[in-house]
């Protein structure tokens, strides 16, 4: 269960910086390093969200 919420929080963290990249408020290596991700990471995130 707890496995489950800590999925569901970071999809929801994932949203929010994808959101603010596609807003032009924040950049995507930027949200990445929010993220605690390689830029490459996010990228392939963002693409699955958008």
């Amino acid at each position: 269960m707890a496995e489950g919420r800590a999925e569901g929080r970071t999809e929801g963290i994932l949203r929010a910086l994808v959101g603010l990249v596609k807003d032009g408020l924040l950049s995507i290596s930027e949200a990445a390093k929010r993220a605690d991700m390689t830029v490459e990471d996010f990228e392939k995130q963002y693409a699955a969200l958008t």
